[in-house]
């Protein structure tokens, strides 16, 4: 008679070994994996110069280090990377290429974080699953590679989520656990005003239960003091050098981008400067296509440099044309808002943006590793990610966790979902379906999918152990 490992069903066999893996396999793994894939862009040379506001944050670095304070981004932009990109300028090399490699490295970290945080909260199962697509994965890869925020605003986010999650899993909710949260979602505002929109992780408390209302706000209230103590010193700059308590002023040009831009709407014609926000935009090649166009920036130049308007006076004259459009067409804009959130959603099951941006740096850095690993690695990740996407039934699956796990699984899912939705909702408001804004949030989407897998997996065995013990019977 064979042996009863060859008589095993393969299927069962990999289950088997599933089970038998241990935490500290599967992390080192899943660490190697990631190095692997990041080496030739570790060993560079690289510049991370690819994007044009790498300049700026480089710029408010230089600034910050000669005493010029944040000069450069003026009201614009926050200074949690360049604080960062300062402090690693005194390390060898470029700041753009030092910030790049250490990006990278902390890619492979926020990988193998990952997937610890996933074993913790939802299994050994769903953390297979997520620390395949953490390790294997171009998406993030791609966003180390920039010498911009959105890497590091995604691991701060992830971090604080899981605070969050940490903190809401026990009935009665550390003080600690809920101040970190707090303090490092006030750390994502900084890092990019987007984060702002993380103030409603201050809600989560009270939907994960109404049964004891005065703990859960003065959970809520915890959290969104910290967040906001985190955040006020640069709030009383820009209210001491500006006259204004926002973050920053940005969101006029992205409002700009969003109405006639991306979604072409019509221009309102009731004023002065309504028309001549027509004709500037005209002017800029408005029309010359139905694609989206990239007008915000010359209207604004235009501004400045013909108009006499101060940078803060531009960026409120695009906010407020921007706003008289969509009031007269709001439901268009909600209906816009909802397509871009779903596509930023939609992103999470398709390598492909990410691919095209590696591919981009790999022509202007020329690599000395070459790159055939990891592209081979990028193969895989697709067939991991269609997988991973099928598995959890297009992300619905996270639903059965929400609703039928244990309590930790259904308090982390709610947590980490209330801060995906936050932030897609939010970039859908005033931006466009970028695919580095999908990229920033896409870790969150494979945590939830993973849980969500992980569960249809477990309720399908289940089913077919069941069904296998009344045959028997």
């Amino acid at each position: 008679m064979a042996p009863v490992e060859m008589r095993t069903p393969r299927g069962r066999q990999f289950a088997v070994r599933v089970r038998m893996l241990t935490r500290r396999q599967l992390l080192l793994a899943v660490g190697i994996v990631a190095l692997a894939v990041r080496l030739p862009y570790i060993i560079g040379p690289v510049d991370g110069q690819t994007q044009s506001d790498s300049g700026i944050y480089l710029g408010m670095a230089h600034d910050l280090l000669h005493g010029h304070g944040f000069a450069t981004g003026g009201e614009f932009r926050t200074p949690g990377y360049p604080i960062l990109l300062a402090a690693l300028s005194f390390l060898p090399g470029s700041v753009a290429g030092t910030a790049v490699t250490f990006q990278h490295l902390l890619g492979v970290a926020a990988a193998v974080g990952l997937t610890w945080a996933t074993w913790r909260f939802f299994g050994r199962c769903a953390a297979v699953l997520a620390g395949a697509l953490a390790a294997l994965s171009p998406a993030l890869l791609n966003l180390e590679g920039d010498a911009l925020p959105d890497f590091i605003f995604c691991v701060v986010v992830l971090t604080g989520a899981f605070a969050l999650a940490r903190a809401l899993e026990d009935p009665q909710p550390a003080t600690r656990w809920l101040a970190a949260a707090g303090v490092i979602f006030g750390i994502a505002a900084l890092v990019k005003p987007v984060g702002q929109a993380l103030l409603v992780a201050a809600a989560v408390p009270l939907l994960v239960s109404l049964r004891q209302p005065r703990t859960w706000l003065r959970a809520g209230a915890i959290i969104a003091g910290c967040m906001l103590l985190t955040v006020s010193p640069w709030i009383a700059r820009n209210a001491i050098e500006h006259g204004d308590v926002r973050m920053s002023i940005q969101d006029g040009l992205n409002l700009w981008l969003r109405e006639f831009d991306y979604d072409k709407r019509p221009f309102p014609t009731s004023t002065p400067r309504d028309r001549l926000a027509k004709h500037l935009y005209e002017k800029n090649g408005g029309l010359s296509s139905q694609a989206p166009t990239n007008t915000y920036e010359l209207v604004f130049t235009d501004l400045v440099h013909h108009y006499g308007y101060s940078a803060r006076r531009a960026a409120f004259f695009e906010r407020a044309v921007a706003i008289q459009a969509i009031r007269a067409s709001p439901l268009a804009y909600l209906e816009g808002t909802a397509k871009i959130s779903a596509h930023l959603a939609w992103d999470a099951h398709t390598v492909a943006p990410a691919r095209l941006g590696i591919d981009e740096k790999v022509k202007a850095a020329r690599p000395r590793l070459g790159t055939t690993v990891s592209s081979g690695l990028f193969d895989l990740s697709q067939v991991v990610v269609y997988a991973w996407f099928v598995l959890s039934l297009g992300l619905l699956s996270v639903l059965l966790v929400i609703f039928t796990g244990p309590r930790r699984q259904r308090v982390a899912a709610v947590a980490l979902g209330v801060v995906w939705v936050a932030l897609t909702v939010s970039t859908g408001l005033a931006g466009i379906p970028d695919s580095r804004y999908a990229s920033a949030n896409v870790p969150l989407i494979w945590l939830l999918g993973s849980a969500g897998a992980a569960a249809v997996l477990s309720a399908g065995w289940n089913v077919i152990s069941s069904a296998r013990r009344n045959r028997r019977a």
